[in-house]
């Protein structure tokens, strides 16, 4: 039975004169008022306590009259129940040193006392034979405050919000600084909807902990041409404070920053990341003798993924030093358009460094065909994505496609390119010499077009927007066995040669610029 604060519920005990028992006298338990009710109150006892439900004894029959109690006799326990018209209750009067919560007046039959030893269960029912709804109608109407609700409750809400109406939010009281510092909130830090200065991100350090692996930041180059732009909001002592703080950081992003190489160098970044991004940053007073990345490996021994996208400051020559990365499975260098006429960098980087690399993105760089011809040094590459710069201009159509003069130009990329890149042209020794006495050197021959094999494992392949590339380059890229995906939109391929394509190659995805006709 539900008791509810400021009622109390009486029934009349029909048989109590009829039998001429009385109520026992316990005075811990039981009182008797003067109209010949014995009203039933339970004891005195803590919010906190086990609060069960009213327990009497087991009667041997239920009371006549307008108001009767229903037996249900159970394996343990003997359920009382109470089927009665409407009533209106009269407020209890208050006990000294019980808790309000917990006192019921009920007319007492045949000894009616509370027990806790006993196994029978006090229930309560309306006419109709349904429990009433009154109490559940008046709880449903109490206000939902924010400090009604559990840590847990709260901690599912405050996932949503933003690291900054989280430092808002711990300023309001002691409760919610406590449940906004909690570590689950800080584990992933995304400031990159805001555009904060330094003194502005060092409030958030003490939030972080050892279990802090990811923070995103974002700075003031996107206001160009307004001086705004060269706000430094990353100082080596802001760096260093990440590192102490969240000594298990393993993702840092820096977009859109103003960073002066003078006082920020590669070695101020934490040793213990394994992802970095500098996407749409500008690095001032570079060094003319060396790059900004000259010994990351040795400063950032772990990383795996490097971002540099838009890094229209990035030099050719930069290639050397990060080939030297012993983890780096992921280079973005997409918009760094001073990637070009590198064939010296490239080549030494390829066959000497990069022992890792799977990803390779060089879309809207200035890479051509002399470039790609260095990639099939390495047979690690597993992604490779390609896209002629718009800011280069037009193709010259003078330029036939596979022309010789097509490799000589930045940015272009031709069948010929492609085709050193996928597909062996290496020569096959035909004959060993010495089988016929000639003690000459061997005799090598070009392997056929259906014996040669792919060097690269490519699984993706994106070349786009070149025009010098033609259905040539379909043909060769038959022979690459690992190729699953394959986007040549905006190249010269034609119709006929992408259907005869997909019907040889059903393993592989070929987006042409001619799917959007089938649509």
């Amino acid at each position: 039975m539900k008791m509810k604060e400021g009622r109390a519920y009486t029934v009349d005990c029909a048989d109590s004169e009829e039998s001429g028992s009385s109520c026992p006298d316990d005075s811990s338990n039981m009182t008797t008022n003067s109209e010949g009710k014995c009203p039933l109150k339970r004891a005195c006892a803590s919010d906190d306590e086990d609060q069960r439900p009213l327990k009497v004894p087991r009667t041997s029959s239920p009371p006549s009259g307008r108001d009767s109690l229903a037996v249900e006799t159970t394996n343990e326990t003997t359920v009382i129940s109470t089927s009665h018209s409407p009533l209106r209750f009269p407020d209890p009067e208050p006990v000294a040193g019980c808790s309000k919560d917990f006192v019921a007046d009920v007319s007492c039959p045949n000894n009616l006392k509370e027990t806790k030893d006993n196994g029978v269960r006090y229930e309560t029912s309306s006419a109709d034979g349904q429990p009433g709804t009154q109490d559940v109608e008046e709880d449903s109407n109490l206000p939902v405050e924010l400090m009604n609700l559990s840590d847990d409750v709260m901690l599912i809400i405050m996932s949503n919000l933003k690291p900054t109406d989280l430092l808002n939010l711990s300023s309001c009281c002691q409760r919610l600084s406590q449940v906004a510092s909690d570590w689950s909130l800080w584990t992933d830090v995304d400031f990159r909807p805001h555009r904060l200065l330094e003194g502005q991100l060092e409030r958030f350090l003490p939030f972080f902990s050892d279990t802090t692996e990811r923070i995103a930041t974002r700075g003031f180059v996107a206001s160009k041409p307004s001086p705004r732009w060269r706000t430094e909001c990353l100082s080596t002592e802001l760096l260093s404070s990440f590192a102490s703080e969240g000594p298990e950081l393993r993702s840092f992003t820096a977009e859109e920053h103003c960073i002066d190489a003078n006082k920020v160098k590669i070695s101020a970044f934490p040793s213990t990341l394994e992802y970095l991004s500098l996407k749409g940053c500008e690095i001032i007073n570079l060094p003319t003798e060396s790059s900004y990345f000259t010994s990351s490996y040795r400063h950032l021994p772990h990383l795996k993924v490097l971002v540099l996208s838009d890094c229209t400051w990035l030099p050719a020559h930069s290639i050397m030093a990060l080939s030297k990365q012993p983890h780096l499975e992921e280079l973005h260098l997409d918009g760094c358009f001073l990637i070009k006429d590198c064939i010296a960098y490239a080549s030494l980087a390829f066959n000497l460094g990069f022992p890792k690399l799977k990803i390779l993105d060089l879309r809207r760089t200035g890479v051509s065909d002399s470039e790609l011809s260095c990639l099939n040094r390495s047979n690690r590459l597993t992604h490779l994505y390609l896209e002629y710069p718009s800011s280069f201009g037009a193709i010259n159509p003078n330029d036939e496609p596979g022309g010789p003069r097509a490799c000589h130009f930045p940015g272009i990329i031709s069948d010929q390119g492609l085709r050193s890149l996928v597909v062996s042209d290496k020569p096959h020794v035909l004959y060993n010499n010495a089988q016929f006495g000639i003690s000459s050197e061997e005799i090598h021959v070009m392997a056929p077009v259906r014996d040669r094999v792919s060097l690269c494992k490519l699984h993706t392949l994106v070349a786009r927007n070149y025009s010098l590339v033609t259905d040539a380059t379909l043909n060769e890229l038959h022979f690459a066995q690992s190729l699953r995906h394959l986007d040549l939109k905006g190249t010269r391929i034609t119709r006929r040669g992408a259907e005869v394509f997909r019907s040889s190659r059903p393993d592989v995805t070929l987006v042409t610029s001619y799917d959007d006709d089938f649509t």
